[in-house]
């Protein structure tokens, strides 16, 4: 896929998922966050961790992984392949 295509696909998913999730609470650092995988889409290495997540909306780990099981439990986000240290984290587009 060239990468005007992919742009475009990429901002159809975005607009998507947003008026999906409209209603749904989230605080300012699962936006940021949310928005930055996004924008990356599928070229985001590895999927969303404890420490990424940490280290893009500038909070502890603790806090990072409250958020992304709140933002599992609000069906956003899903676990990849892995656990423990090396779990991880996709948009769930269903």
């Amino acid at each position: 896929m060239n990468d005007s295509a992919w742009i475009i696909e990429q901002v159809i998913k975005k607009t998507q998922f947003w008026n999906k999730h409209k209603d749904t609470p989230l605080n300012t650092r699962q936006h940021k966050v949310l928005n930055r995988l996004l924008n990356d889409g599928n070229k985001f290495e590895g999927g969303m961790t404890t420490r990424k997540y940490a280290s893009i909306s500038k909070c502890s780990k603790v806090t990072a992984s409250r958020d992304l099981a709140d933002l599992e439990i609000k069906k956003i986000l899903k676990k990849r392949p892995g656990s423990g240290r090396s779990t991880s984290y996709e948009i769930d587009f269903n």
